[in-house]
């Protein structure tokens, strides 16, 4: 039972990082920040989250360079993790031998970001300039 509650504890840790890190400083004003650093940090830190359920997130950015994008960063991470979250929660309905969220980030005439778990079988999009 003790290995048991240690599984526990950590995973319960590695949640507690992913919330607090979101709301660690003051994110309510609008900013200029870099939307690649964003979602590579959320990414990274919910990878080690989930590494214990054998999902993995990848992330990949067909972006030239950095976004820089005028925002209130907090509203973008809330989005994000609402999305993985939701994720998350289809692998636990339908067991699947691979688990892997892919979460690209691409720009034309807009920002596109899409997150999909096991390639379309969950599939959120949202776009904005």
């Amino acid at each position: 039972y003790i290995d048991q509650a240690n599984d526990i504890r950590k995973a319960f840790n590695s949640w507690f990082e992913v919330t607090i890190e979101a709301v660690k400083s003051d994110k309510r004003r609008r900013r200029k920040v870099d939307l690649i650093k964003i979602i590579a940090k959320l990414v990274a830190s919910w990878n080690q989250t989930l590494s214990n359920k054998d999902i993995h997130i990848l992330f990949a950015d067909n972006v030239e360079d950095e976004i820089m994008l005028k925002c209130f960063p907090y509203e973008i991470e809330t989005i994000i993790n609402n999305l993985i979250t939701n994720s998350v929660a289809s692998f636990e309905k339908t067991r699947m031998e691979l688990q892997e969220i892919r979460i690209t980030l691409s720009e034309g005439e807009e920002y596109v970001i899409c997150v999909a778990a096991n390639v379309r079988k969950n599939y959120w999009r949202f776009s904005f300039n």
